[in-house]
C-alpha cells in the first residue's frame, strides 16, 4: 500500500498523524501531541501501522475521502 500522509483525527488539529490508537474497535490517527495526551488519559490501545487490519486501513481511507468530499 502506498504511504499516505494523514491528518490528526482530533477536531481542530491539522498536524500530521504518525501514531495510531484503537478505541472501541475504531482506529484513530493521531499526531505526537495527541498520542501522548491520550496515553496519559489511557484512552485506547496504542498500535503500530503494521498492526492495523486491511479493514481498518480501508475505513481510514474512506473516512479521509469523505472529509475531503465535504470540503
Amino acid at each position: 500500500m502506498k504511504k499516505r500522509t494523514w491528518k490528526c483525527d482530533v477536531k481542530g488539529c491539522s498536524e500530521i498523524a504518525e501514531w495510531y490508537r484503537i478505541k472501541d474497535g475504531v482506529p484513530l490517527k493521531l499526531c505526537i501531541h495527541h498520542f501522548a495526551e491520550f496515553g496519559r488519559k489511557r484512552f485506547g490501545k496504542p498500535v503500530d501501522l503494521s498492526e492495523l487490519s486491511g479493514d481498518d486501513l480501508d475505513w481510514l481511507v474512506e473516512k479521509d475521502q469523505e472529509e475531503e468530499a465535504a470540503k
